[in-house]
This record gives C-alpha cells, structure tokens and sequence, in this order.
C-alpha cells in the first residue's frame, strides 16, 4: 500500500474504492506537473461536469488538448473519472449502453513524445464494481500500443485502488503492473486533506474528492489547487 508519493513524479493519478462504512463509493483525481505551463491549471466543476483548466489564461500553453479536458462526468448508472479527453467518449459509449472498454479502445497514449503519457480512466457503477484502464507505450515505444483493464466487483471497505501515469522509481516512464491498494477515509473532507498532503510539495497542481452515496446517489465533492491554497480558497462544493 502506498502511503506517501513524496519525492516521486507520478503524474496524474485515479483513486476509486469504499469509505470504511461501506456507504459511499470514492473517486480521487490529482494532477501533478513539471513544467510551468502543466501547473497552470485548476479543476472546475460547472453543471455537474469537472474540468481542467487554465489557472492564468493569459500564459500560452503546448499541447493545450493534453492539458485541459473534461476529467469527470456521470450517466444515469456510471461516475466516469479519466485523466483526458477520453472521458467524452466513456460517456458517450456508456450512454448508449455500450462497453468502457469498447470506448477507450477508440484511444491511444497521449501525442507527447518521447514520453508518451499514458491514458487512465476509471467508472464506478451503480451496483459498486468499477473499473480501470490504461492506455500506454510499452517501453515507451509508439509502436507498441498495450490497452490493460482492471475489473473488480467491489472494495473492501475503506479501501480502494490507484493508478497513475508514472512509474514512482522512473521518471516519466509509464506505470506498470496492477492498481495499488489505498486508504480510504469517511467524509470527503478526510479524503481530500490527506491525499492533498501526501502529493509531492513541489509537483502537487490540484485534486478533485468525490463521494457518491450508494442509496440515494447523492454527490459531495471538493476541489483543492495550489493556487486557491496560496490565496486560502480550497473551495467545498
């Protein structure tokens, strides 16, 4: 279980899992980054969609389709949470009444070489499975396209399972191996405070927590950035 992703880059990352009660399931979304133009950026939330997007709108920013996207949504039955474009396509497909799989096999990496940013995206359904994917390089190599799901009929309570795009021993190299079990904490305040904490002080951008209650589908949810923690606005919504 890792406890702490200090002094490792792992870019950005998906956490689905259970509160320790058992009566809500979790989804946490972080950003880290590198470069000035990738920390340029807050998560939104507008009309029940979370966004990326630009914190100075005035800094251009590269590769502006691999930095701001739509990276949470839901359906009727399903939470989608991905780290880019994709998540449109999740929802499409899902609306329609067909496959996460089938909608992220529409997808490849991401167009940054040599790094070749994997893909993850995640969705929690309504009966407590979930699910997530990873789309990558293997080896970095653009030739050598791997998509690999991850499938589980629940969690055990206070427990939940992450993926991020890096490896944490190699910079910039693509993750590799199964999601990892995490901790999961009650209210979505706990969850929020304690993965913002353990985010890498110098890399950490923004996170997004939110709670889905299994009986009702209510929705609490947090955002916290950088830049609304320097100017001491981490927004509850």
């Amino acid at each position: 279980m890792i406890e702490n992703f200090k002094n490792t880059y792992p870019g950005r990352g998906i956490i689905l899992g259970l509160t320790p009660s058992g009566n809500e399931f979790v989804q946490i979304y972080f950003i880290t980054g590198r470069s000035s133009g990738s920390k340029n950026r807050i998560i939104v939330k507008e009309n029940g969609i979370v966004k990326t997007e630009p914190y100075d709108k005035s800094i251009e920013m590269e590769n502006i389709e691999l930095k701001i996207y739509t990276a949470a949504m839901q359906t009727e039955n399903a939470h989608i949470v991905t780290n880019g474009r994709q998540t449109d396509t999740v929802h499409e497909y899902l609306t329609a009444g067909r496959s996460f799989e089938d909608s992220l096999y529409q997808w490849k990496f991401e167009d940054d070489p040599p790094i070749y940013t994997p893909r993850i995206s995640g969705v929690t359904f309504a009966d407590g499975s979930y699910k997530l994917s990873i789309i990558k390089a293997i080896d970095q190599n653009p030739e050598l396209l791997s998509h690999q799901f991850f499938s589980y009929k629940t969690s055990l309570p206070g427990c939940g399972h992450c993926i991020h795009t890096y490896s944490l021993t190699e910079t910039c190299n693509p993750f590799t191996g199964e999601p990892f079990t995490v901790k999961i904490f009650e209210t979505f305040v706990e969850n929020a405070d304690y993965y913002w904490h353990i985010l890498p002080d110098d890399k950490k951008v923004a996170l997004y927590v939110k709670h889905i209650n299994m009986e009702n589908n209510e929705i609490n949810d947090k955002i916290s950035s950088i830049y609304l923690t320097n100017l001491c606005k981490s927004d509850i919504i």
